[in-house]
């Protein structure tokens, strides 16, 4: 789906071909944290995903596919309101939820093997539970995202352990894991241990509700696998520099950092036993104060930061890598959301179609959708942020 941004189908008009971009840069892994149930698969083929999996696997990179918020929410042809039992298991999520897992599993699933894409890294479940992913409330809050995808978590790797390929999952959180002291609840925490009713939501989680988990969730580390390579952490952030190198020293160490650093108090302080990967690291141009501080925001103070520490570190286990938010901006937000790409959207060059697309509760029409030019972020030394990261990559 929407091959004339990624790639160039059928070569007119010409394609944007974002994805041989993004590989001659030197990255290695792109994570998604969107992927239209609507567009791509029709139910009984994957091979629109796939197709973007091959070029993106012919580019040199591996993807980390996303598990939509949409099927995390209370939509009818969703969770419709309901969560799922304390142990997770398939039957207890609606019908709706199981025939999308079964279309979520077929939309990556090679047609010439048979098997998931070699190109798929791991999948993440929804993006930013802790900031609230339904519409519709009041069932819509933390609690209920929280036990939703774990049962994705839990589901993929029932399905996926029978096979010999090992495909981890994540659950991509944002700053509500970052908590004031080390005695309040993380997370992390809550994702592996799981929480009981009553028990305080971690700071800056929203929707809030009455400020506590309404429910006792069961977390990851009553099964044995988790923590086999089957799950990670991740993590979304804007810190950056003394900052976000404090962050990789308290996970990677297990709170052993300075403890005269103000940040050493910001994790919980303990050592978790799966590694954790950066999900999004970056900042808007609004935020940074124009392309010149978002260069300096992203290369100097985030990417360097991280390499420098992965460098010195090469024997870690615990910090996987990072990835940079975003490619290209996004016209329909508003404001600084608008404004994260390290590529500029610009004037619009042609317009391409979807093509139709029935999935199992209806059919999407064709519709169009603008291909537009990108345009680099410069530093003052006139670089493009694309270049200096490559040349981080690269050195």
């Amino acid at each position: 789906a929407f091959t004339q941004l990624w790639g160039n189908a059928g070569g007119s008009p010409q394609g944007r071909q974002d994805l041989a971009t993004i590989g001659a840069a030197g990255f290695n892994l792109l994570r998604l944290y969107d992927w239209g149930p609507e567009r791509g698969w029709n139910g009984t083929s994957g091979n629109a995903h796939v197709n973007f999996l091959k070029e993106a696997k012919n580019q040199g990179m591996k993807v980390i596919v996303p598990v939509s918020n949409y099927f995390l929410n209370n939509d009818q042809f969703s969770w419709n309101y309901n969560k799922p039992d304390a142990s997770y298991s398939f039957g207890s999520a609606p019908t709706a939820i199981q025939n999308a897992f079964n279309n979520f599993l077929t939309s990556v699933i090679d047609p010439a093997t048979g098997q998931i894409s070699t190109a798929v890294h791991s999948f993440d479940i929804g993006n930013e539970i802790d900031l609230g992913v339904t519409s519709g409330a009041p069932i819509s809050e933390a609690t209920t995202a929280l036990s939703r995808a774990l049962w994705w978590v839990v589901n993929l790797h029932e399905r996926l352990s029978a096979g010999s390929t090992v495909i981890p999952a994540t659950i991509p959180i944002s700053n509500a894991d970052q908590t004031d002291n080390g005695s309040n609840l993380s997370w992390f925490e809550a994702i592996i241990n799981g929480v009981k009713a009553g028990e305080q939501m971690p700071t800056g989680t929203n929707p809030p509700g009455n400020g506590s988990f309404t429910f006792d969730v069961s977390g990851l580390k009553n099964y044995s696998w988790y923590n086999q390579g089957w799950y990670y952490n991740s993590y979304q952030v804007q810190q950056r520099g003394d900052g976000l190198l404090q962050q990789a020293m308290q996970y990677d160490n297990g709170g052993s950092g300075n403890p005269d650093d103000p940040w050493s108090k910001r994790w919980p302080g303990q050592k978790f036993d799966v590694p954790l990967l950066y999900t999004e690291v970056g900042s808007s141009r609004t935020v940074a104060g124009g392309d010149a501080g978002q260069f300096d925001f992203v290369v100097n103070q985030q990417a360097k930061v991280l390499e420098d520490y992965l460098r010195s570190n090469k024997d870690t286990t615990s910090i996987l890598g990072y990835a940079i938010f975003e490619y290209n901006d996004e016209k329909f937000k508003k404001g600084s959301e608008g404004v994260f790409g390290i590529k500029k959207d610009g004037a619009t060059l042609f317009t391409a179609q979807t093509g139709p697309t029935p999935v199992s509760y209806r059919t999407f029409p064709d519709a169009p959708y603008p291909v537009e030019q990108l345009n680099d972020v410069l530093g003052v030394d006139g670089r493009s942020i694309i270049l200096a990261l490559s040349q981080i990559f690269k050195n």
